[in-house]
């Protein structure tokens, strides 16, 4: 198993937070997970994405699924393998004090006709 480690700055709800991200990659089963830390630089929260997540939510999406997985990937490493694309993120607050964090491929302008 191959791991990627990646740090980057994210703009959600106005605010900057910080995303570390851990790639775990199985190449011979195509299993792909991700382990976040996100901070706001006062405090931080850790959560991770399986496989089987990713699966589930690529069915309830109808995308194809190594597709759904590269964007993942780009848009949680903000990694650009020449696909140009722009992602928004949220973070939202819950009631125990933990963050979930979003995030969604934008539109750009020249690509709306």
């Amino acid at each position: 198993m191959g791991k990627t480690k990646s740090l980057s700055s994210i703009t959600a709800n106005g605010e900057t937070f910080f995303l570390f991200t851990t790639t775990a990659v199985e190449e011979e089963d195509n299993v792909v997970s991700f382990e976040l830390v996100l901070t706001d630089a006062i405090n931080a929260w850790s959560g991770s994405i399986s496989n089987s997540d990713l699966q589930a939510l690529c069915k309830e999406i109808k995308e194809d699924l190594s597709k759904f997985i590269e964007e993942s990937k780009e848009a949680l490493t903000q990694t650009d393998d020449g696909s140009n694309l722009v992602f928004g993120y949220q973070v939202k607050s819950l009631r125990d004090g933990c963050k979930e964090l979003a995030w969604k491929r934008v539109m750009q302008d020249e690509n709306i006709k």
